[in-house]
């Protein structure tokens, strides 16, 4: 005979019942009915793992990007973008019935400013990279949701809360332990590029927010193609070759066709199953391994004020995420 059990469960109406605090109570008339109530849910363990293996996948820009040494950074951009937009050419043409040029041409202005941003994050991200470790790079990178947080107040009209006050003050304490408390020494330029990096990210975000879900795929089919021109004018601009070796322009394209639009895919894959405060922390994967592939593979050794800035960094963007959620800290 089957047993009867109750189990508490939420109601999908948040609102409380008369004799009840909004719970309800729901027979469950099976014990292989109650086992499986009691699941973990999969598709949230699934989704935790593709943003993983997403953040894995993202961090592997770190090979190709080394691997090119004979390409300048501006050159690498070129062919990188050229590669990704021709990826998301082929994407946004079969996910949409518009053809890819009526998508373009439909994007709204604040898609476009989120393509600009992420192009500007895109190219420093690089040039970064070209003049600095990829620890000091990928850790100053991880402040874009901060900065975002300060930019919500006068772009969005957002209130500055507690908690974002808390972990931005224990940002900016990380990268002080970054740079020893000094600013007469390290390496600036790299500095100063990732943080423009971490700025053209952060914009992107916020722009993100009031673009529409379906123009998602034409916008970075607009970020490739804003990054093209941009890594083509500086190239010009500095008088370098267009192309540089076979070898170069086979890791930028490799970056910018399979990795970064593989990795992009399963980011936004996993994000449909996984909350916001789950998706930014796991997110900090890629901020991980990067610097440990530089680490192991490329013999870099960060100093420990950047191992210990950047494990603040990270610490305060978690916070930012986990405490950022509860109620009590949006009021």
């Amino acid at each position: 005979m089957a047993e009867v059990s109750t189990e508490l469960r939420l109601r999908a109406d948040p609102r409380p019942g008369p004799d009840d605090a909004g719970w309800t109570a729901r027979p469950v008339t099976t014990r292989a009915q109650l086992e499986t109530a009691r699941r973990p849910d999969r598709h949230h363990l699934k989704g935790c793992l593709v943003v993983v293996l997403a953040g894995f996948v993202l961090s592997l820009g770190a090979f190709t990007i080394r691997l090119a040494d004979g390409a300048g950074p501006w050159q690498y951009t070129t062919w990188r973008s050229l590669a990704f937009a021709g990826a998301m050419w082929i994407v946004a043409g079969l996910g949409d019935g518009r053809n890819q040029l009526a998508q373009l041409a439909q994007l709204r202005p604040i898609a476009w400013i989120g393509a600009l941003m992420l192009a500007l994050a895109a190219t420093t991200f690089i040039a970064a990279i070209k003049v600095t470790t990829l620890a000091e790079t990928f850790f100053l990178c991880s402040l874009a949701p901060l900065i975002a947080a300060v930019l919500a107040k006068p772009i969005l009209g957002e209130r500055i809360t507690a908690t974002s006050l808390l972990t931005i003050v224990l940002g900016v304490l990380g990268v002080l332990v970054m740079i020893e408390g000094r600013l007469d020494g390290g390496n600036w330029t790299g500095r100063a590029l990732a943080l423009l990096s971490a700025l053209g990210f952060a914009g992107y975000s916020l722009a993100a927010r009031g673009s529409l879900p379906r123009d998602l795929n034409a916008t970075l089919l607009a970020f490739g193609i804003v990054a093209a021109f941009v890594g083509l004018g500086m190239t010009m601009a500095l008088g370098e070759p267009l192309a540089p070796p076979a070898w170069d322009i086979g890791m930028a394209a490799l970056h910018g066709a399979i990795v970064l639009s593989l990795g992009l895919f399963l980011y936004a894959q996993g994000s449909r199953f996984v909350s916001a405060v789950t998706l930014t922390v796991l997110a900090q994967t890629e901020a991980v391994l990067a610097p440990l592939w530089g680490f192991l593979y490329f013999a870099e050794r960060p100093s420990a004020g950047i191992v210990a800035g950047g494990g603040i960094i990270l610490a305060a963007v978690i916070l930012q995420a986990v405490l950022g959620a509860r109620p009590e800290a949006r009021k």
